[in-house]
């Protein structure tokens, strides 16, 4: 028999996603593949291979970012306060842990220093592994 992560299903031999978002609201995705999953101290991470999104990060069964569409949120974070600051050279970024804020933020020359603060590893290892789209897959240092 075959095990299935949790939050997933076989559906007429496909395999999907289904987030619960409210009692009268489902989303559900087709996925290709599961490409990694752990369960990290904090929670569960998968990274599932959809057929619309590309590689996806799903912590706790929700999706949180995708290859396709993940730079959207991570731009508009990212280069509105440190257009607006003018000439940022230390950045904090809290939580993060796909990495795409920090690397908006590395686009900018003034900057200097970029700390991420993320509560769980496994999110950062597998955003740079699996979604380089999103991360940049960029390294502790910056040359």
């Amino acid at each position: 028999m075959e095990r299935l992560p949790k939050y997933l299903q076989r559906i007429d031999g496909e395999l999907w996603l289904t987030e619960d978002e409210r009692d009268n609201m489902k989303l559900s995705y087709r996925i290709k593949d599961v490409l990694f999953e752990e369960e990290s101290p904090f929670q569960h991470v998968m990274v599932l291979d959809s057929y619309d999104f590309g590689p996806m990060l799903v912590l706790d069964g929700v999706v949180q970012t995708t290859s396709i569409d993940g730079h959207i949120y991570n731009e508009m974070i990212s280069h509105v306060p440190l257009t607006l600051h003018g000439n940022p050279r230390d950045v904090l970024i809290i939580g993060g842990g796909d990495c795409g804020a920090a690397k908006e933020a590395a686009k900018y020359a003034s900057v200097e220093r970029i700390d991420l603060v993320e509560i769980d590893e496994a999110v950062v290892r597998v955003s740079k592994a699996y979604l380089p789209e999103v991360s940049g897959n960029l390294s502790a240092a910056r040359s």
